[in-house]
């Protein structure tokens, strides 16, 4: 008994898999020289720590680099976070090399360092690879995010000296997430200490102090409380500065 089979071009004959194989090879082959062929950074940034318990969010901007320079394509971006419970973001598409992921932190995540990572890939036929990836760190924190500044003459002092004949303006800097919140609540007063005594309330992020007594040494504490009706969010900045006579 005989049995008849007809070839084609690009067909392979029953029972003979190397063709097949061979397919598969140059496709895999293919997809090696293409990844490997060019250079990948991503250039990742974070909007910077938040306060858990506001609702606010967090705001991941990557930027993808091939060799060099912003190359259009089709490119599918994988987000993740190694909070607990950890976000997730996977399959999003983009045709630009700019991509964009907005996260919400709420409890039960609790305060601490964190990491968010990027991972960019593109597609060879049904097969995805990944061209690069990145991490970058951030905060969530209990407490407001910010620093205590001095300034006097409309110009910031870099050291722990200041003139005794010119007022200073003690000045709390949050970070712009933080400001954000503070829009909402329902009140925000700031306490203000010298050298451990209380001083006095301001209704705003500063006040102004006389320190005219030469070569003392003082500490200045703020303390913000915002109450948002239920419950009140609190930062404390201290900052130890000394006074010196300056005949300005």
């Amino acid at each position: 008994m005989h049995s008849v089979y007809r070839i084609a071009r690009g067909l392979t004959c029953r029972g003979d898999p190397f063709p097949a194989m061979a397919t598969v090879v140059l496709i895999m082959s293919t997809l090696v020289r293409s990844a490997s062929g060019s250079n990948y950074r991503i250039d990742l940034k974070s909007s910077g720590s938040v306060v858990l318990g506001l609702n606010m969010t967090i705001e991941f901007s990557a930027v993808l680099y091939t060799d060099g320079a912003l190359v259009n394509d089709n490119y599918v971006v994988d987000w993740s976070d190694n909070t607990y419970p950890q976000h997730t973001l996977e399959g999003l598409t983009s045709q630009t090399p700019h991509f964009n992921w907005t996260v919400m932190y709420a409890h039960p995540v609790k305060a601490g360092t964190y990491q968010a990572t990027i991972r960019v890939k593109k597609t060879f036929v049904v097969i995805p690879y990944e061209l690069a990836s990145a991490s970058v760190t951030f905060n969530l924190t209990s407490m407001l995010n910010g620093e205590l500044q001095l300034i006097q003459n409309d110009t910031l002092i870099n050291s722990t000296y200041v003139s005794s004949t010119v007022p200073v303006n003690q000045s709390i800097t949050l970070s712009e997430s933080d400001r954000r919140a503070l829009t909402k609540a329902a009140y925000v007063q700031t306490f203000w200490f010298i050298n451990c005594q209380y001083i006095g309330t301001s209704d705003e992020l500063s006040t102004l102090s006389n320190f005219t007594q030469e070569n003392n040494t003082y500490s200045i504490e703020a303390l913000v409380v915002a109450s948002f009706e239920k419950v009140g969010t609190i930062i404390t900045c201290t900052i130890i500065i000394q006074v010196v006579l300056e005949n300005i």
